[in-house]
């Protein structure tokens, strides 16, 4: 049986305990939802290569996101560690 997520505070422990990344919750400038993802899993220690690179990330968050707020999400990668060079992936979650 899978026990689902109740809110953001289980989904950051869950990624620190499954090594995806140490991850950090706010707002963006917009008032909207931003997920910070630190020592990404899929990108951290890469050289910068132009583009953003954490599918994977995004759509775990959109996934999480949408089973705790149960509405529809879209989650843009605005920063990306090994993908730009920032300090951590960042993903706005905007709703539907």
């Amino acid at each position: 049986m899978t026990k689902s997520l109740k809110d953001l505070s289980q989904f950051v422990e869950l990624c620190e305990q499954l090594k995806i990344g140490v991850i950090k919750t706010g707002e963006n400038d917009k008032g909207q939802l931003h997920i910070d993802v630190y020592e990404c899993v899929t990108c951290s220690g890469m050289k910068p290569v132009g583009r953003t690179l954490c599918s994977f990330e995004g759509g775990l968050i959109a996934g999480v996101a949408e089973g705790i707020f149960k509405y529809k999400v879209n989650v843009r990668e605005v920063t990306c560690i090994g993908g730009l060079g920032h300090e951590s992936c960042g993903f706005d979650v905007i709703q539907k």
